[in-house]
């Protein structure tokens, strides 16, 4: 493989990270809208063999969707450095450099919720059911 290819291929590796770096917060799991006559939005997550729903609202919708799309870029993002990550140490070629700590912005995250124009259950000291889907 050419050094140009594999500088190509590190580049975007790198740019990946950036990606990761930005996602924010996520979830693993959907927003679906249950009931016949009065539906109602919930956030279902499987977990060990088990659907467990959390009440959203009409006013959590577009932050739980937010969360839930950012899980699947996520999922495509390590897919797409697994396969290029694959192809330089196929080629036996030195494995992309990681970051380091001053190229990635750190520190603690505040929760953010301006995506459904609601304060967080976490600023209120109320955890509600979020518990109960670990």
């Amino acid at each position: 493989m050419s050094k140009k290819k594999v500088e190509s291929m590190q580049r975007k590796v790198r740019n990946l990270q950036r990606q990761l770096s930005e996602l924010g917060f996520l979830m693993r799991g959907s927003v679906v809208r249950i009931g016949t006559k009065n539906k109602q939005y919930y956030f279902s997550l499987n977990k060990d063999k088990k659907t467990r729903l959390i009440y959203l609202g009409d006013k959590k919708v577009d932050c739980a969707r937010k969360y839930s799309n950012n899980h699947k870029k996520l999922l495509r993002i390590v897919e797409e450095m697994t396969i290029l990550n694959m192809e330089i140490l196929k080629r036996n070629e030195d494995r992309p450099s990681l970051p380091s700590t001053g190229d990635v912005q750190s520190g603690p995250r505040t929760f953010d919720c301006r995506v459904c124009n609601d304060d967080s259950p976490y600023d209120r000291g109320n955890r509600g059911n979020i518990g109960d889907l670990l």
